[in-house]
């Protein structure tokens, strides 16, 4: 009987290692499936991130330009007319405003 239970020890040590291997196999190709899926989520929450920046740049600049195209139609007035100087120190004050809150 000794011999049958060591037997059955020895049988069940092995089953039990060959499941934690298979196991550890599994996860490993888990692991590997999963990577590319992980490593272009990353990129794309990168690239997001980089969109929303240069989104916020560009309506910057937009907001520059409208102030700058008006300031121009001011100054435009100005030498046209001759006065307009109301319009030339609201303008003025307005790219003043914007300048220092930029």
């Amino acid at each position: 009987m000794n011999g049958e239970n060591l037997s059955i020890t020895i049988k069940t040590i092995l089953t039990v290692m060959g499941i934690i291997t298979a196991a550890g196999g599994a996860i490993g190709v888990i692991i590997k499936v999963l990577s590319p899926y992980n490593r272009l989520k990353k990129r794309v929450s990168k690239h997001d991130d980089l969109l929303e920046n240069d989104n916020n740049r560009l309506k910057e600049i937009e907001e520059s330009n409208k102030h700058i195209c008006k300031s121009m139609l001011v100054l435009l007035d100005h030498e046209i007319t001759g006065n307009s100087i109301e319009k030339l120190k609201n303008a003025k004050s307005e790219m003043q405003e914007y300048l220092i809150n930029k």
